[in-house]
């Protein structure tokens, strides 16, 4: 192999590295810390019911999509949202929101961002680290 066709290689591998280490940063720090951030911001708490839901999958893997009506200073707000938790029809559940922005919620016992993002962004973030570190030894023992 010639020394530019190496070279080649080497930015290849480099730049995979770098991508793949910040989108595994970035998926494991910010989908990690969302429910933090929406339990900072979303300070009032009313009460929604479940009026409608599906199921998709079998087993484990059953998803459970859900709507939830609940009413902030008079208007009725329907949120759609998808829980691995089962949940039925007509449940309560405890609707908190930011009381500047009522679109931002979080239904306590509905799923958040999966920590399945957070495990595949750490992945992501030590095979780009790799990649990097294996470039830079190669590079360093020629």
């Amino acid at each position: 192999m010639s020394r530019s066709d190496l070279r080649g290689h080497f930015i290849i591998m480099t730049l995979f590295g770098i991508i793949f280490l910040s989108v595994g940063l970035f998926s494991a720090v910010y989908m990690g810390t969302k429910q933090t951030r929406l339990e900072k911001r979303c300070t009032e708490k009313t009460i929604g019911v479940v009026t409608d839901y599906y199921t998709e999958g079998l087993g484990d893997n059953t998803t459970y999509n859900i709507t939830v009506e609940y009413v902030i200073d008079g208007r009725k707000i329907t949120e759609k949202q998808s829980s691995k938790a089962a949940i039925g029809y007509s449940e309560t559940k405890e609707v908190w929101y930011d009381p500047d922005d009522h679109s931002v919620v979080y239904i306590d016992g509905v799923d958040t961002p999966s920590y399945s993002w957070v495990i595949c962004g750490s992945i992501f973030a030590v095979l780009g680290a790799w990649l990097l570190v294996t470039v830079y030894r190669w590079l360093k023992r020629r």
